[in-house]
């Protein structure tokens, strides 16, 4: 997704429409995981946003942080969670994913 902005208290977030989306996920995980391939659980389990815009109303704990991913559904298909930094496609772990 481009154009992902949040805003605090309660993390407010608004990304960009994807043209032909249906539909939207997010999903929200501890920073300090990235690096060990985790990328976050599922924030929408009753099924996909159709709006651009996503209130958390949860904080990470002091000294910690969270990041977002928003994942667009096209053409009955959800798409990927992104690239890591090496190229290499971002795989949901078993149990993270959206229903």
């Amino acid at each position: 997704m481009r154009g992902l902005t949040a805003a605090f208290p309660s993390f407010h977030l608004v990304w960009e429409s994807l043209p032909g989306a249906s539909g939207y996920r997010v999903y929200r995980g501890a920073v300090n995981a990235l690096a060990l391939g985790h990328y976050g659980d599922c924030l929408t389990p009753a099924g996909d946003l159709t709006e651009t815009v996503f209130d958390d109303a949860a904080s990470p704990p002091p000294g910690e942080g969270w990041f977002y991913l928003a994942v667009a559904r096209v053409g009955g298909t959800i798409g990927t969670l992104g690239f890591d930094s090496r190229g290499v496609e971002r795989v949901r772990r078993a149990g993270a994913s959206c229903p």
